[in-house]
This record gives C-alpha cells, structure tokens and sequence, in this order.
C-alpha cells in the first residue's frame, strides 16, 4: 500500500512538472537540455502486469511518454488471457511484472512464460517492492532478465528496457 501511495504521488508530481513545462522537449531536463534518451515510437509494446491501479497508471504514462505502446494486466489470469488473445506479430516486445499479485505470483508467471515456447523470448522485468537479494537470485532463476526495486527512478525502468531492447 505504501508503495503505491508513493507511486501515486511521484505521478501526480511528475505530471505537475510536466504542465509547467510545456515549453521544454518531451525529452529535456529542468534547463531544457535534451536528454539522450531512445525514442523508440509506438512500435514497441510494453506489458505492465501489476495488480497495483496507481503503479499501472505511473508506469503506464511513463513508457507512453517515452513513445512505447503500453497495455496492462492486473494478475496472471488476465495476463495469460491478454497473450493467448494476440496474434504472435503483436505480442509484446517485453513485460515488466510485479511479484506481489493475486492468483498466481510474479515469480510463476515469468517460470511458465519463459518455458513456454510461444513466449519465451519475451524478457521480463521484475518490478517489486521486494529487496532481498535472494528474491532477486529466485526471480532470475525463474527466467527474469532484471530486477527493479520500488520505489525507482523512471530513468531505472528506462535505462533496463533499452539494455535488454538493445537501445
């Protein structure tokens, strides 16, 4: 809960920051400086599953700010759903889950997709609020490609998705 309250409000203040800044680049810092950073577009889709509704949102409007298509689950259930529904042309290009979700966990979801064949090669991130180093060993035992510790910096999430992208 307390993530997510945290969550919520980084969004609310980034978007704050980002009407009085209308006049900069969507990729510029505080002085208007651009900011080197991958403009990717909308040809790359990103799977958001977190059952978190203020961590969805925060994410969501980050990625799409930095020109991804963004779809979203909020448990395993509806993640399983969401990818046996898309075409294997349209299936995202990578997934950043949570652990902490009903049904099924972050950690027996990204087991099961990184051993089925139709979905292996999607790299996933955890994205968690747990910090033990030895759910970071578990989770890549699973098959996860990194591991990010909420709360994060945006710039965390961006730098990861473009090592694993090759950006």
């Amino acid at each position: 809960m307390r993530h997510a309250l945290i969550a919520l409000l980084v969004a609310t203040l980034l978007a704050a920051c980002g009407s009085s800044t209308a006049s900069q680049a969507p990729d510029a810092d505080a002085t208007g400086k651009p900011i080197k950073s991958m403009r990717i577009g909308g040809n790359i889709r990103v799977l958001v599953v977190d059952d978190s509704r203020p961590e969805v949102q925060y994410l969501s409007e980050l990625l799409t700010k930095r020109g991804y298509t963004v779809s979203t689950a909020e448990n395993g259930e509806m993640l399983m759903k969401l990818l046996a529904e898309t075409t294997p042309d349209a299936l995202p290009k990578i997934i950043l889950m949570d652990v902490v979700m009903p049904g099924q966990n972050g950690f027996q979801l990204t087991r099961a997709l990184t051993r089925d064949e139709r979905y292996w090669d999607i790299p996933i991130i955890i994205v968690t609020s747990k910090n033990q180093e030895v759910d970071k060993i578990w989770a890549m035992r699973q098959g996860a490609r990194d591991y990010v510790v909420k709360p994060y910096d945006p710039d965390e999430i961006r730098r990861k998705i473009e090592a694993i992208l090759g950006g």
